[in-house]
């Protein structure tokens, strides 16, 4: 659910438009939001993408297996949907015009 919500949030920062949409189509949604978004913070959504994804295929109960990992995770996303700015699509826009004017 964190990674859904914080998909949301991030698309609508940078898009300034509102999306609902199911919880399969959140990997459409980080393709998308890859391009507006430092590797990192693009890197860590992914990385919890891979750990959600392996938490449901092997189906393990809430309170087994690496889910410290999964929390650091989820932390880390959190913060990333609360901290980044309206301006990270135009960081991506001020790049190409310096670019062009060299």
């Amino acid at each position: 659910m964190t990674l859904h919500l914080t998909c949301v949030i991030l698309f609508h920062k940078v898009t300034q438009a509102i999306l609902h949409l199911p919880g399969r189509c959140v990997p459409l949604v980080l393709t998308f939001l890859k391009n507006h978004l430092e590797p990192e913070k693009f890197q860590e959504l992914i990385n919890l993408q891979d750990l959600v994804i392996a938490r449901l295929q092997s189906k393990q109960a809430a309170g087994e297996g690496d889910s410290g990992d999964l929390e650091d995770s989820i932390q880390k996303v959190k913060v990333i949907a609360v901290e980044t700015k309206k301006s990270i699509s135009k960081g991506a826009a001020m790049e190409g015009v310096t670019a062009e004017e060299d």
